[in-house]
């Protein structure tokens, strides 16, 4: 039996087996037979419905991923502005950098100093 990669799923796939998985195992259906009828491992057949228990409705949803955008940032936003306003209005010669052309590496030498 070939089981389903629930990884390489679209959001909504996602959310229709999840829905599939609750909804038979409300109907009494085991682990096992949950696993023929969908090809869903009973590890993560049994992790759906322990976070349905928990969380109802909500838990089938797939959540958002990633940072929030402004988390983990090294910069300040003062710094960005300021880095920003240097590459815009100046060249790397005038801080003794090689080259005419700003490179990340050169903006870091500019910042760490």
């Amino acid at each position: 039996m070939e089981h389903v990669d629930l990884r390489k799923l679209n959001r909504g796939e996602l959310t229709q087996i999840r829905r599939q998985v609750v909804r038979l195992k409300k109907m009494g259906k085991t682990g096992k037979e949950i696993e023929e009828l969908t090809g869903v491992r009973q590890s993560r057949i049994s992790e759906i419905w322990t976070a349905y228990q928990r969380e109802g409705d909500s838990s089938l949803e797939p959540k958002k991923r990633g940072f929030q955008k402004g988390t983990h940032l090294r910069l300040t936003p003062e710094e960005q502005a300021e880095i920003r306003e240097t590459v815009i209005t100046r060249r790397p010669e005038e801080f003794g950098l090689a080259g005419s052309l700003w490179t990340l590496k050169k903006v870091c030498a500019y910042v760490w100093k």
